[in-house]
C-alpha cells in the first residue's frame, strides 16, 4: 500500500526494495504476515520529473548487489555515505547492501533500457528500448564522468528482428524446456512487435553474437503487453501482460479514462512433452543444500540460492564453502 510509481523491486534477506520515484525504499516484514509493516528510505535524489524512465528492472549480480537501469533526460544526483552518485542521460547504478555503497557503473548513450539479465557465467546484458539494441553492458562499464559518455558496445540483435519497445529480459536455463535451447536469450516486446523473441546466444571473439531462434509466441491483441518474464522453481516460464490500451506518456493524457487499471495478467509457459522440475529446497534449507543448489543447471535457481546464503552468518558460510569447494570434481567443465 502507499506506494507511487514502484516500477522496480528485488527480494533480499532485510526485506524488498522498491524503487518509488525519487527514491530507493526498503520494505521490512517485521511480524511475518508477509506484509511490509516498515519503510525505509535508503536513496533520495534520483531524478522521477520524467516517471517512466526512473530506476527499474532490478536484477541481482552474483555477489548480491542489486542492478538498476536508468533511462534518457533525468539528473541524478544522489548524497551516500561515500560521497554523491551522479548520473545523466542514461545508464546503470550498482548497490551493495552489505555496505551500503552505491555506484555509477556505466554511463552510456542509450535511451530507456528497460531489462537486466546475466548470464550463467555473471555477465551482464541490457535491453534498451529505442534502439531497440540488445547490448553486453561490461565493455561500457568503467568510472564515468558527469555528462560524459563511455563507449557502447555493439548491437546483438539481427537488423530483421529489432522491433521496439523492449520491455524484459531472461536467459533461458531449464531442463523443463529443450536441451537445444538452453542459455537462449528471451526478449519481450510490448509495441511494434506484440510478443516475445528467442535468440540462441554465442561467444564472438571478446564478445558475444546472437542468432534469431523464433518467435517464441506473438498475439494479434493489440492490447498485449508482455513486459518481464523469469524462469519459475519448477523450470517453468512466467511473463507479465501488462495489457493496456493506452502505452503512451506523451501521446496520450495521464488521466485519460482508457487507460486500463484492471486487466493486467500473468502468464505461464511449459513444455508439456517434458517434465517439469522438481523444486530445490531454497527457504529453510541449510547451507550445504545451497550449496549443492549452485551445481544446478536452472540459474533462476541458483540465483536464489545466493540470495539465501546471504541471509546466513557469514563465517559459518564461509568455512561450509571452503569445505564444499575441495570435494568439487576438478575434471569436471563446470
Amino acid at each position: 500500500d502507499n506506494l507511487h510509481i514502484p516500477v522496480g523491486f528485488e527480494f533480499a534477506p532485510e526485506g524488498v526494495y522498491v524503487s518509488q520515484g525519487t527514491n530507493l525504499v526498503l520494505l521490512t516484514d517485521t511480524n511475518g504476515d508477509d506484509k511490509a509493516d516498515k519503510k525505509e528510505i535508503i536513496f533520495s535524489g534520483f531524478d522521477d520529473h520524467d516517471t517512466h524512465h526512473v530506476i527499474s528492472a532490478f536484477c541481482a549480480d552474483p555477489s548480491g548487489a542489486i542492478y538498476m537501469a536508468e533511462g534518457v533526460f533525468l539528473r541524478t544526483d544522489v548524497e551516500t555515505a561515500y560521497g554523491p552518485v551522479r548520473g545523466t542521460n542514461g545508464g546503470f547504478y550498482r548497490y551493495d547492501p552489505r555496505i551500503k555503497k552505491l555506484e555509477r557503473v556505466s554511463q552510456i548513450p542509450i535511451p530507456n533500457p528497460w531489462g537486466i539479465a546475466f548470464d550463467e557465467w555473471g555477465q551482464d546484458f541490457f535491453a534498451e528500448t529505442s534502439g531497440p539494441d540488445v547490448l553486453w553492458m561490461m565493455p561500457g562499464m568503467m568510472q564515468p564522468t558527469y555528462g560524459k559518455y563511455s563507449p557502447k558496445a555493439r548491437n546483438l540483435i539481427e537488423d530483421d528482428h529489432r522491433v521496439r519497445p523492449t520491455s524484459g529480459l531472461e536467459f533461458l536455463h531449464s531442463r523443463h524446456f529443450p536441451d537445444e535451447v538452453q542459455g537462449d536469450m528471451l526478449i519481450a516486446n510490448a509495441i511494434g512487435f506484440l510478443g516475445m523473441k528467442q535468440h540462441q546466444m554465442m561467444e564472438d571473439g571478446t564478445g558475444y553474437d546472437s542468432k534469431h531462434r523464433q518467435d517464441l509466441f506473438v498475439s494479434d491483441d493489440k492490447n498485449f503487453r508482455p513486459v518481464d518474464m523469469e524462469v519459475a522453481p519448477d523450470g517453468s516460464l512466467y511473463f507479465i501482460d501488462w495489457h493496456n490500451v493506452l502505452i503512451g506518456h506523451m501521446q496520450h493524457n495521464a488521466r485519460d479514462p482508457l487507460r486500463d487499471h484492471q486487466h493486467g495478467r500473468v502468464y505461464r509457459v511449459t513444455y508439456p512433452s517434458r517434465p517439469l522440475v522438481e523444486p530445490a529446497q531454497v527457504d529453510g534449507a541449510s547451507i550445504e543444500t545451497l550449496l549443492d543448489n549452485l551445481k544446478l543447471p536452472e540459474y533462476r535457481t541458483r540465483y536464489r540460492s545466493r540470495r539465501a546464503l546471504r541471509a546466513m552468518d557469514k563465517s559459518i558460510v564461509i568455512s561450509a564453502l571452503e569445505k564444499w569447494v575441495k570435494d568439487l570434481d576438478e575434471t569436471n567443465p563446470r
